[in-house]
């Protein structure tokens, strides 16, 4: 059963992988292969929410002892229980998102509880990133009661569901600038995260520590200057860290495109941190640190083939700048001229990403 399942699995999800390819070139014709293998697409859905440990394990074991007539060896292993929503992700423009969830939500309410909460929580997700906050809501609400009501909520495959419902509520509430509630759904997206005995939610745990991550962030830019504020700068940066290590650990650095936002989220709270201190010396060393990880993370989106965007985020500019302005006061007039051209690169190359938009 084991193997008939991971055959399955694999099997479709490089069917999955190959219209993933085919997506910005022909989004209506992509569409009506989803649309034309359903049945499977939702089985395919159902196995990876309900594998259990003993199903990880015996792929686990293939797999070390090498049995290449099931397995395929280049491909990682992949166990997590959204690896359909972060394909989704990197194919789809929000609009065409939008309208997958909510044709998969109607035509598994019926048939699968679970699916379809999940298929809710996705959708509120994509309605975030579009300002459309009560139809978030309101999808929200619809996927917990549906977890709510099922007998096996206690299940490791429905706990995670609701980590998921937690996780999305969190970020509903960030939006909101709750930060109050933001963080007690978070944390309890996390406390569920660390009981869960499925293996393969690091995308999920990533994200959720990731949340935090600008959850602290962005309460901390509501506070005076000053001991309270730094500390919670450097909870922000440990969470937004934990984030990036955890899906490297999972994954790799070059096989997930949030590793190179990470990346990004934490250069950002060393250059917060950095414009803390009135002491050149240590302000530089947060400015330094903040430049090293941005073009980490430059590197990174290049090597993906990331979205521009990333490339040259404002904030490097702002690095620059300042590196540039602390070492014309520290009497390095050439060395301040560098980052002073370095960031008018930056900024003009944003200009012109912005511009082709």
């Amino acid at each position: 059963m084991a193997a008939s399942k991971y055959r399955f699995q694999k099997l479709y999800e490089e069917r999955l992988t190959a219209v993933a390819q085919n997506m910005q070139g022909n989004i209506r014709n992509a569409l009506a292969s989803y649309s034309r293998d359903v049945d499977n697409f939702n089985h395919f859905l159902s196995l990876i929410q309900k594998e259990t440990q003993d199903d990880y394990e015996w792929r686990r074991k293939e797999r070390d002892d090498s049995h290449t007539w099931l397995m395929d060896v280049q491909a990682e292993e992949v166990a997590d229980r959204s690896a359909v929503h972060i394909l989704l992700e990197q194919m789809m423009v929000v609009n065409e998102r939008i309208t997958f969830y909510t044709g998969q939500a109607e035509r598994s309410e019926k048939q699968n509880t679970q699916i379809y909460a999940e298929m809710l929580c996705w959708l509120a997700e994509t309605y975030l990133q579009v300002n459309m906050h009560q139809e978030a809501w309101d999808r929200l609400e619809e996927a917990r009661k549906a977890l709510e009501a099922r007998p096996d909520r206690g299940d490791d495959s429905v706990q995670l569901s609701f980590a998921r419902y937690h996780y999305v509520s969190g970020i509903y509430f960030s939006l909101r600038d709750d930060y109050r509630r933001n963080v007690r759904q978070l944390d309890q997206a996390l406390e569920i995260l660390s009981k869960v005995k499925i293996a393969g939610n690091h995308v999920l745990h990533a994200r959720v520590m990731n949340s935090l991550g600008f959850a602290h962030h962005n309460q901390a830019k509501n506070m005076w200057r000053g001991p309270a504020y730094l500390e919670m700068l450097q909870k922000s940066l440990a969470m937004h860290q934990k984030a990036y290590d955890i899906i490297t650990s999972a994954v790799g650095e070059d096989n997930h495109f949030d590793c190179a936002t990470y990346l990004m989220n934490i250069g950002v709270v060393n250059l917060d941190i950095g414009w803390q201190f009135s002491n050149a010396k240590e302000a530089k060393q947060y400015f330094r640190k903040a430049l090293e990880t941005f073009c980490t993370a430059e590197e990174l989106a290049k090597a993906m083939k990331l979205e521009v965007g990333i490339v040259s985020h404002p904030d490097i500019a702002d690095c620059l700048y300042f590196l540039g302005k602390l070492s014309k006061d520290n009497g390095d007039p050439t060395l301040a001229m560098k980052y002073y051209k370095q960031s008018l690169d930056h900024t003009a190359e944003l200009g012109r990403q912005l511009n082709l938009q």
